[in-house]
C-alpha cells in the first residue's frame, strides 16, 4: 500500500508539476506575443520625447524666427488693410451764387467728412477754393469747373491711397 500511495503522489505531482509547466508555457508565450507591443510603446515614448525636443530645437533657430517674424509682419499688413477699408471721406461740392444789384458774390469749395465704420469723426470741413466779387457767368463757370477738377483730383489721390471715397448730399444744406 505504501507502493501504491507512493505512485499515487508520483502520479499527482507529475500532472501538478506538467499543469505548472503548461502554465508557465502559456505565460511565457503571452508574455513573447506582446513583447513586440511593449517594445513598441517604450520606441513610441522615446519617439514622443525625441519629437519633442526636435520641437524645442526648432523653435530656438533663425528659421523659426524667420517664419515667426514674417507670419507677424503679415498679420500686421493685414490688420492695417482692414483697418484702413474701415475708414471712408464722404463730401459735398458747394457753389453759392450770391447775386445783388451791382455785384455778385461766388463762393466754391466743398464739405468734408471723414467716418469710419459709418461713425463720423471729428466735424465736417469746409474748404473754399475760391471766393471773389464781381464775378460774370463765364467767370463762375470756370470757378466751378475749377471746382470739379480739384475734387476730382482729390478723390483720385485719396483712392490711390485706398481710401474710399463717397459724394454725398447731407453733411450741410446751403442756407
Amino acid at each position: 500500500m505504501n507502493l501504491f500511495l507512493s505512485a499515487q503522489l508520483a502520479a499527482g505531482f507529475a500532472a501538478g508539476f506538467a499543469a505548472g509547466a503548461a502554465v508557465t508555457a502559456a505565460i511565457f508565450i503571452l508574455l513573447k506575443k506582446n513583447s513586440g507591443r511593449v517594445t513598441s510603446l517604450q520606441a513610441e515614448a522615446c519617439n514622443g520625447q525625441t519629437a519633442r525636443s526636435a520641437v524645442e530645437e526648432f523653435r530656438k533657430s533663425k528659421e523659426f524666427r524667420m517664419i515667426k517674424k514674417a507670419e507677424y509682419d503679415r498679420g500686421l499688413r493685414d490688420g492695417a488693410s482692414d483697418a484702413m477699408n474701415d475708414f471712408r471721406i464722404e463730401y459735398q461740392k458747394f457753389e453759392n451764387i450770391d447775386e445783388k444789384f451791382f455785384s455778385s458774390i461766388v463762393e466754391t469749395g466743398y464739405f468734408m467728412q471723414l467716418t469710419y465704420k459709418g461713425l463720423p469723426i471729428g466735424g465736417v470741413t469746409k474748404r473754399v477754393i475760391h471766393a471773389g466779387k464781381k464775378v460774370d457767368k463765364k467767370r463762375v463757370e470756370e470757378i466751378i469747373n475749377r471746382l470739379n477738377d480739384t475734387v476730382t483730383s482729390l478723390v483720385q489721390a485719396a483712392a490711390a491711397g485706398k481710401i474710399p471715397v463717397k459724394e454725398v448730399k447731407h453733411l450741410l444744406t446751403r442756407k
